[in-house]
């Protein structure tokens, strides 16, 4: 249920900024008044074409994070695995990785993203309360259990140490 709220959150945000980006753009003649923001033609089409290519990013990557929820809830991933598969996806934005951590702080990695993915399933099941449920409860048993055993580790991705003799 959370993060359909901060996917909601987000969708808000983004329109907000592209109202503000249209209103602006319109002037005097929106009825609002003068914008303090101006735009020269240049910079609203590149604004656009920048904005569109976030959009278009944010959206294949939840596309992908559902069908990575509809694969756990399918039982053909793991918890781990999958919850791996959900950190491949945006490792390399520091935005979304500031922002997921944020929201399961004291975590580890490993376990900010088996969270993530159960509040995906979650959201992915959000029709279903009964099935979410028990969805929810068995991969929070799962995640207890690793958490129990010490292996909550995603695999070493990192390349081994780099070895060479200087002359």
């Amino acid at each position: 249920m959370k993060t359909l709220a901060y996917i909601v959150l987000g969708l808000s945000t983004a329109a907000v900024m592209f109202t503000g980006s249209y209103l602006a753009h319109l002037g005097d003649r929106s009825g609002v008044g003068t914008s303090a923001v101006v735009f020269e033609p240049a910079d609203e089409t590149e604004l656009g074409r920048q904005l569109d290519c976030e959009r278009r990013i944010v959206l294949s990557r939840l596309a992908a994070k559902l069908d990575i929820a509809r694969a756990v809830i399918q039982r053909r991933l793991s918890l781990l695995e999958a919850a791996y598969q959900m950190r491949e996806l945006v490792i390399n934005d520091s935005r979304s990785l500031r922002w997921i951590r944020e929201m399961f702080r004291g975590c580890t990695d490993e376990e900010v993203f088996c969270r993530h993915l159960i509040a995906m399933v979650q959201s992915e099941l959000l029709l279903e309360p009964p099935t979410a449920a028990a969805e929810v409860a068995r991969l929070e048993a799962e995640l207890k259990e690793h958490l129990r055993r010490g292996t909550l580790h995603f695999p070493n991705d990192s390349p081994g140490p780099i070895l060479f003799q200087v002359y």
